[in-house]
């Protein structure tokens, strides 16, 4: 029938992935502050994005986002500083199936990225990760599912 390839569906299955008005809306914090900067804006090429950074130890950002058993996923995000990210199995980073969320090529957009999952639970998390004493930055925080064309 012709190749197929697969595509990104039109929903950012993350809420709030942008940081255009609050840091913490649809995340949950913890371990340090999250706010909304400007610094990152010639490197993100926007305006507002999150400042996560720890108080003695790491700081974290969370969301839960809801998955389709067997289905896959495309992630990326925007990050630079003392950061890491992680796609979880739980709200644990040890659990994490991937370590760094990013694409190669960091965009704009949220839209490309070389990252993605096939769906064993229905439940999955973001997790973002700030440093002590050393701020990270986050923008464009995207999960895809993807289908075929």
């Amino acid at each position: 029938n012709g190749s197929t390839s697969l595509v990104n569906r039109t929903d950012n299955l993350i809420k709030n992935g942008r940081f255009t008005a609050s840091a913490t809306e649809n995340w949950t914090l913890s371990g340090g502050t999250a706010a909304l900067g400007t610094g990152q804006s010639g490197t993100f090429n926007d305006g507002n994005h999150l400042v996560l950074t720890g108080s003695g130890g790491y700081a974290y950002l969370r969301q839960a986002f809801t998955t389709k058993i067997g289905r896959t996923y495309r992630v990326n995000a925007q990050s630079n500083g003392g950061d890491n990210s992680f796609i979880s199995t739980s709200t644990s980073e040890s659990d994490a199936i991937i370590t760094d969320i990013r694409s190669a090529t960091q965009t704009t957009n949220g839209r490309v990225a070389e990252k993605n999952f096939v769906a064993t639970q229905t439940t999955y998390y973001v997790i973002l990760r700030g440093n002590d004493g050393s701020a990270g930055n986050f923008d464009t925080v995207s999960v895809y599912e993807q289908e075929w064309s």
